[in-house]
């Protein structure tokens, strides 16, 4: 794993290293870079792969906040996370989804859960789907259920909904068990399923969505399959 560190002051920067030393005794594979501004990240970024960016709020120069606003508008999916002596910040942290905010000092028992966040997400499933504005990568945990408009799809997510100009099929080809097909135009995460009652599936905000009189069993046996599948994880 890579982890740029962006800090300014020296000794904090030393501190925050050994730190990082202690996890990558237990970690193996991981290394980090440190930079004394965001403008020297942001200079560095586009030759240099980062799985993780860990930003000092309070920077000389333009601060920790404005650095990561600026990544995003480049980067949607690099991991960012924060640290700060001070807490009033960390809601200001949601606008750049970041994953974690830390405060100093730095420790190892704050480290470590950071960076198995980071690992984890590596290893999670996505689609690389084709939007209006390009390629977009959207992992499958956080697809509630698909949509289908014309000849596109919606992809209803957590926080919003983006339209795909794909069809059905191709995406439904590219996705795992857990999602399952209950109308001609409806392709549902069974992780954000509450009931089935009928000729309709509700999911755990209250939204409602049709089944097929064909589908009812096939979709009765995913969603039983899917839960005895999570209560033995």
């Amino acid at each position: 794993m890579q982890v740029a560190i962006v800090e300014d002051e020296p000794t904090t920067q030393m501190a925050i290293t050994t730190v990082f030393r202690a996890a990558a005794e237990q970690m193996g594979d991981l290394q980090w870079q440190c930079f004394a501004s965001g403008e020297a990240l942001l200079f560095a970024l586009p030759e240099h792969t980062f799985d993780l960016v860990l930003l000092d709020i309070r920077l000389a120069g333009i601060d920790g906040m404005t650095t990561a606003k600026k990544i995003r508008q480049k980067d949607a999916d690099l991991p960012l996370a924060f640290l700060s002596n001070y807490d009033q910040y960390v809601f200001d942290g949601y606008d750049v989804s970041a994953i974690g905010y830390r405060l100093k000092p730095l420790t190892l028992e704050k480290l470590l859960p950071l960076l198995a966040k980071v690992a984890k997400a590596k290893l999670q499933p996505a689609l690389m789907v084709q939007t209006t504005a390009g390629l977009e990568k959207v992992f499958f945990y956080d697809v509630r259920f698909i949509e289908v408009q014309g000849h596109d799809c919606l992809l209803h997510l957590q926080e919003r909904v983006v339209m795909v100009k794909q069809p059905l099929s191709e995406l439904a080809a590219q996705l795992d068990d857990r999602f399952v097909k209950t109308h001609r135009a409806y392709l549902v995460n069974l992780g954000y399923v509450s009931a089935l009652d009928g000729a309709q599936l509700t999911l755990n905000d209250g939204t409602t969505l049709p089944v097929a009189r064909g589908q009812k069993q096939a979709v009765r046996q995913a969603l039983l399959a899917h839960y005895r599948g999570l209560a033995h994880e």
